[in-house]
């Protein structure tokens, strides 16, 4: 993979990672979750062609600028996932315990 190549595959990423964060945002988890999947794929990519080498004329700033809005994206969306986790416990605890008053009152 050569600079320009690469540098559009992390420009990919970050793209893939701002849809991401707008999924976290309007709480479309499905479609984030295959975002990621997708993101994943080119992270994995990536990953590969920089244990070969990385490529000598790739500009370091640009390169640390989209790996940094990277990892500032996925900051966000990781404070996101939290909170809907937190919800979502919250609602399976209630529903637990409405189940376990109804089977006290055998009510069906």
């Amino acid at each position: 993979m050569n600079s320009a190549e690469m540098l559009a595959r992390y420009e990919d990423m970050l793209r893939l990672s701002q849809q991401m964060l707008a999924c976290a945002r309007q709480n479309e988890w499905d479609r984030l979750v295959a975002l990621e999947q997708a993101r994943t794929t080119i992270s994995g990519d990536l990953a590969k062609s920089a244990n070969k080498n990385l490529p000598k004329q790739i500009n370091p700033v640009k390169l640390r600028k989209l790996i940094l809005d990277i990892l500032d994206t996925d900051k966000e969306i990781k404070v996101l996932i939290e909170s809907w986790r937190e919800q979502l416990q919250k609602i399976l605890g209630s529903l637990g315990n409405e189940k376990k008053l109804l089977n006290f009152y055998d009510i069906t």
